[in-house]
């Protein structure tokens, strides 16, 4: 489990900002976390992630 702390809630925030609003917060505080974790694969039927650079959507 990771807490939402201020570092990852600021870089989430940018995301959600370069992705002008085609993301929501959420996604981009996963996208964050998948950084951190250093993952570029996620399982979800969240078809907003195919439109995330980088990022190999499984669903």
């Amino acid at each position: 489990m990771k807490y939402l702390d201020h570092e990852i809630s600021s870089k989430a925030m940018s995301t959600f900002l370069h992705y002008d609003g085609v993301l929501s917060f959420a996604d981009a505080v996963t996208l964050e976390l998948m950084k951190e974790f250093k993952t570029d694969t996620i399982v979800s039927f969240d078809s907003d992630f195919a439109k995330a650079d980088g990022i190999i959507r499984i669903q």
